[in-house]
């Protein structure tokens, strides 16, 4: 575990299509991010007012072309491998209406009749709860195999053996379906919960965090 406890991390998503028409429209300038290296960017100002660039550095930057997989290796891994050592994990994802928190977190939005997604879409929160899944099964796995061979070397009837290595797996493999079916079930009641909704753009930042 790393000695902050604390980390800052910001994510910058591209223009959409309709900033880009409007910006047409009104004739505005305009003044993309400048990225310094992985952790610093300089932000344009309004240069009517004489406002010098403001750099802003912070613990990582994801410029615009950043992947959700490297959102995922960056944010979510760390936070699942802590919470898998015992320590409190939280991602708060903070940001104004329509600056991509639930792309971030969750991927593209999709209807009931869209059954498939792009995987490589797929945001942090579906991908921590694979990674985490994975992780828990290859613990319990070693486990299991763990017991077995000790219970080759210390038990002499075959087929008590047997008996003991069908009880010592079939749990782990009901336990393991069980917390599998319990994430998805939060995700899924999530997902269905919140509606997109078309909002005027707020001057609040609004959050989220899991």
């Amino acid at each position: 575990m790393s000695e902050e406890s604390i980390r800052v991390l910001g994510r910058f998503r591209p223009i959409s299509n309709s900033e880009k028409r409007h910006a047409e429209e009104e004739g505005l300038i305009d003044m993309p991010p400048v990225y310094l290296d992985l952790q610093s960017v300089r932000l344009a100002r309004d240069n009517e007012n004489s406002q010098k660039p403001y750099k802003c550095t912070l613990d990582r930057i994801f410029p615009s072309e950043s992947t959700q997989a490297e959102a995922f290796i960056q944010i979510g891994r760390p936070m699942v491998d802590a919470a898998l050592e015992g320590y409190n994990a939280t991602i708060f994802c903070y940001g104004q209406s329509g600056a991509g928190k639930s792309f971030t977190m969750f991927g593209p939005e999709t209807s009931d009749k869209e059954r498939t997604i792009d995987k490589e879409l797929n945001g942090i929160v579906p991908r921590c709860i694979e990674y985490l899944l994975q992780c828990l099964t290859e613990r319990t796995s070693m486990m299991s195999r763990a017991v077995s061979a000790t219970n080759d070397n210390d038990d002499d009837d075959d087929d008590d053996n047997e008996d003991e290595e069908e009880d010592d797996t079939t749990p782990s493999i009901i336990k393991e379906w069980k917390v599998y079916v319990e994430f998805i079930q939060i995700y899924k009641s999530y997902k269905k919960k919140k509606k997109k909704k078309k909002v005027f753009i707020n001057q609040t930042a609004s959050s989220m965090w899991t």
